[in-house]
């Protein structure tokens, strides 16, 4: 199975997936494509150490997550 490591950017700064109010997507990218899960999660980590070593935080409306992508009759 293959694994797809998507970034959806939400409607605003001050939007999150965990508040009550709806969110709109902007944008959704998938970034790259991995063979297993722990390799997608994995990038994830890499991403966020590498933000947080260089000062940048990740925004609250900037989501990252893997997800299985599956071929119909492969």
């Amino acid at each position: 199975m293959i694994w797809l490591l998507i970034v959806i950017h939400l409607s605003s700064p001050s939007a999150t997936n965990l508040g009550g109010d709806p969110v709109s997507v902007v944008n959704t990218q998938i970034i790259e494509s991995f063979h297993s899960k722990q390799e997608c999660i994995k990038k994830i980590r890499e991403f966020h150490v590498a933000a947080d070593e260089n000062d940048t935080p990740v925004p609250d409306y900037v989501n990252m997550g893997c997800t299985p992508f599956r071929v119909k009759g492969a």
